[in-house]
């Protein structure tokens, strides 16, 4: 294969000893070798994303069926994962996402199994207004989604007791 004779381009020969690019642009200029390459990188865009939707439309009871089947055997970790996206700065990385985890999916396996509303909570509220907690395993509790709603992002450093821990 002829490659383009202008030293360090080791793309393929089009006309004259140059490749299509460094060709345009001794012919034209600069700017006309830059939209050619536009122009063609947003035409491999438009056929790529018409090939996905293609066969998204042809696949579709497929693609439904497998997001489903992954939304029911990862749902916590989704939720988990949406939630330390929504924490924002006050997510860490050094936070024990194998500790968070569970947290999430025990509430999911109680609304499940029992019916009840259980939901995440942050003891010390990521945006509260005297102090602001982090997105760590030990700032989560599980709350009655009435008493969730009643708690809202309030902090009273007064009545708050700290959770008991028991050894591992």
């Amino acid at each position: 294969m002829k490659v383009c004779s202008i030293d360090g381009c080791s793309k393929k020969h089009h006309s004259k000893g140059l490749c299509k690019w460094h060709y345009d642009t001794s012919r034209k200029s600069v700017k006309a070798a830059r939209d050619y390459a536009l122009k063609t990188t947003d035409k491999r865009k438009a056929d790529l994303r018409a090939a996905q939707v293609k066969y998204a439309t042809s696949h579709r009871d497929l693609l439904v069926a497998n997001c489903t089947k992954y939304r029911e055997t990862h749902g916590a970790e989704m939720v988990a994962h949406n939630a330390q996206l929504r924490a924002g700065p006050r997510a860490t990385a050094w936070a024990d996402s194998d500790k968070i985890i569970p947290i999430y999916e025990a509430a999911a396996f109680s609304n499940k199994s029992f019916g009840t509303k259980l939901e995440v909570d942050h003891v010390i509220p990521l945006r509260g207004e005297l102090v602001s907690g982090l997105h760590v395993h030990n700032n989560l509790q599980l709350l009655d989604h009435f008493a969730n709603k009643i708690k809202s992002d309030k902090f009273d450093p007064w009545t708050w007791v700290e959770p008991t821990r028991h050894a591992a």
